[in-house]
């Protein structure tokens, strides 16, 4: 819901305008008093950005913008992604999985986006309880920020820098369709360790999507949970979907 603050909002009938070139989306607005109006923010079908808010009255036109922040002018859409419950949540250690999210705010085609699969190593390592079994999701920080501690003991580490080097990653090339993002799972096996199912003594694996350099946030509310639920020492973040490569094996040598 936005507020637009103005003077002299008079009637009813108004509506809010998000525009970029030609692309546009619509909202009804109601006027509270002479000095405000409200409206909900409607679905944007294209690529995030910014877009020129623009507060139109029915059989008038649009209102001019006369605040002295140009920026107030205008309104960012954030890409949204949500796992698929039909995402299967473990794969072969060599790799060829395809897993799909739904998004919104994504440019169809390839280049722009891709899935990276990575996994806290070292004095890192993300304790279990900071895992959401709900969700599959784990808790765990933004490269550049740890945001669990490091157990029930309240050793706190959220602001400490984390940088690329503490983490085993593999990037792949991600599809988008406007509403779905797919993208197949790598040769984890041939760089680091899989691990057997309910072990402990592997960190888990998960996977973040990037639109360029920019790594995409999960909402919290994904997949039906969100950080409610997590132990009292994590100071939470979820921005990855949980993905477990097992091991296999594909012949016998004979000496």
């Amino acid at each position: 819901m936005l507020s637009i603050s103005g003077v002299g909002f008079w009637g009813q009938s108004y509506s809010c305008l998000f525009k970029r070139g030609a692309q546009r989306a619509t909202a009804s607005a109601t006027r509270v008093d002479s000095g405000r109006i409200t409206c909900t923010v409607p679905s944007w079908n294209s690529a995030r950005g910014k877009v020129q808010l623009i507060l139109v009255k029915e059989e008038h036109g649009p209102i001019p913008f006369q605040g002295p922040d140009p920026a107030a002018e205008m309104f960012e859409y954030l890409a949204e992604w949500h796992p698929l419950t039909s995402n299967p949540s473990e794969g072969p250690a060599d790799g060829g999985t395809v897993v799909a999210f739904s998004t919104s705010g994504f440019t169809a085609g390839w280049g722009w986006y891709t899935c990276v699969f990575r996994r806290p190593h070292g004095a890192h390592s993300f304790p279990a309880n900071c895992i959401s079994p709900m969700s599959r999701s784990l808790v765990v920080p933004a490269v550049s920020d740890i945001a669990c501690a490091a157990g029930p003991t309240g050793q706190d580490t959220s602001h400490e820098n984390v940088s690329s080097a503490l983490w085993q990653q593999i990037s792949v090339p991600a599809q988008a369709n406007g509403s779905h993002v797919t993208c197949t799972s790598p040769q984890w096996g041939s760089s680091y360790a899989a691990a057997l199912e309910g072990s402990q003594s592997v960190a888990p694996v998960f996977i973040v999507l990037f639109d360029g350099d920019y790594e995409l946030p999960i909402p919290a509310h994904s997949n039906g949970s969100d950080s409610a639920g997590s132990p009292a020492y994590c100071n939470t973040r979820q921005t990855g979907i949980l993905f477990n490569f097992s091991p296999l094996w594909t012949q016998v040598l004979g000496f």
